[in-house]
């Protein structure tokens, strides 16, 4: 039977962020790569990006692109596509749809609900827009799935109404379960398609914004499942062994966008392709067990060997260092952005700690002294407007004397902050940060 199987994947960005993730796995970059060369600002579109499906347009495969709402190359200020980036892409269609839908819309619906009424009308159908994207999907894939037709690449990604109200996955229940059953009774599609169904992040302020390690370890490690097609191991059967010892590896993105280029090369009698590089490798070649956090670029990130069950801090004295220490850092951050006036400073006291959990500790002995680096994950709430945070603060002590505390990566906001940083511009990467870390001045007046 077709196997399908789970990694153990990791996101390239402590906050719970989108464009981070899709640069990685559609790009293989990194977004300070991005900054440096195809689009060097929120200003400049991402059409000289080299983007994934460029490659696989290049071997004369299909390519769609969809995703609902303004989409993640068009949020915010981001400034998206000036040409169309793939042969099948309907964002105009939701730009121009989208709008009129929510003037019909009761305000005093849920979000979800009334996101999921925006298709609603004569001139589209009766639809929801999961509805219609998942359709949309299966029209696109039965089209191209036959013997006689172009081979396919395909990027289909939900946003709404998940990201800002997971309890709303349920009511998708029965149609995504339509959805797979059409797909599993396609001969043609399974035994010719990698199928791969995976997350950009993990939840950030629902489910998992309690004081539980499994929410630090949740934001971190959202799903990756493939499914690769029975005649593509047939053909390379140490993929499949591959794969099977690589859900037992530390995966990241890059190593997702080296699997699709390492797809383009296969039957190519002069591919000169590498599977593995220092910081990627493909997943159907065996990933080397000895990888570290620091060789992927996943330091800020990392949760290998987080347990489930961790020690707190219980120390009074440590505790109330702790809570001077992310005031002063975030106040600190907002004076060095160049907005102090424009965002209230934060304010916290020992009450404001939510939790305090011991990630890892390590001693080392140099002489008589015994010096102790303790990894702690620091949840506190803070004022204004009772604002929740995450943070990874590293502890180092000689003896009993404290030598140092850092923030490891940074601050993690885990609590919806909506419009409250209206007053952050929108012009480098260091307002998109500083978003999470402000609440406006003038709001409090």
């Amino acid at each position: 039977p077709p196997r399908s199987t789970l990694f153990p994947y990791t996101t390239l960005f402590r906050s719970p962020s989108t464009m981070p993730n899709y640069i990685g796995f559609l790009m293989g970059l990194t977004q300070e790569q991005v900054r440096a060369g195809c689009a060097p600002n929120w200003r400049k579109p991402f059409d000289k990006c080299p983007l994934i499906w460029k490659d696989y347009s290049a071997a004369h495969y299909v390519t769609m692109f969809l995703e609902d709402g303004s989409q993640t190359f068009n949020w915010g200020p981001e400034s998206g596509f000036n040409t169309q980036p793939t042969d099948f892409y309907v964002h105009s269609l939701f730009n121009a749809l989208i709008p009129e839908r929510r003037k019909k819309s009761r305000p005093t619906f849920p979000f979800w609900k009334r996101w999921n009424n925006d298709l609603h009308a004569p001139c589209m159908s009766n639809e929801t827009v999961p509805q219609f994207m998942l359709r949309h999907t299966r029209r696109f894939a039965e089209a191209f799935s036959g013997g006689n037709t172009a081979p396919f690449f395909g990027f289909i990604f939900f946003a709404y109404p998940f990201h800002d109200d997971t309890y709303s996955l349920p009511t998708m229940d029965d149609d995504f379960l339509l959805f797979m059953r059409a797909l599993n009774e396609n001969i043609d599609l399974l035994e010719n398609t990698l199928i791969v169904l995976m997350s950009d992040h993990g939840d950030r302020s629902s489910f998992f914004h309690s004081a539980s390690i499994e929410a630090y370890i949740e934001r971190s490690l959202p799903p990756l499942f493939i499914r690769a097609p029975e005649a593509l191991f047939r053909k390379y059967p140490e993929f499949e062994s591959a794969l099977q010892t690589n859900t037992r590896r530390l995966v990241s993105p890059f190593d997702l966008h080296h699997t699709f280029k390492h797809l383009l090369q296969l039957g190519d009698e002069h591919d000169n392709f590498t599977t593995v590089l220092e910081d990627r490798s493909s997943l159907f070649v065996e990933v080397s067990g000895l990888r570290t956090c620091e060789q992927l670029h996943l330091s800020d990130v990392c949760v290998c060997n987080t347990a489930t069950h961790v020690e707190s801090v219980t120390e009074p004295d440590i505790l109330q260092k702790l809570i001077k220490f992310v005031e002063q850092k975030m106040n600190t951050l907002v004076l060095e952005s160049g907005y102090e006036g424009v965002c209230a400073p934060w304010v916290t006291n020992v009450d404001s700690i939510l939790s305090a959990q011991i990630l890892s500790k390590h001693q080392s002995t140099n002489l008589t002294t015994v010096t102790t680096t303790t990894d702690v994950l620091f949840k506190f709430s803070a004022e204004p407007k009772q604002s929740r945070f995450e943070a990874k603060i590293r502890i180092r002590q000689a003896g009993s004397q404290f030598e140092a505390i850092d923030l490891l990566g940074s601050f993690t906001r885990i609590s919806k902050y909506g419009s409250q940083s209206f007053c952050i511009g929108n012009e480098t990467e260091q307002d998109k940060r500083m978003k999470e870390l402000c609440v406006c001045a003038s709001l409090l007046k």
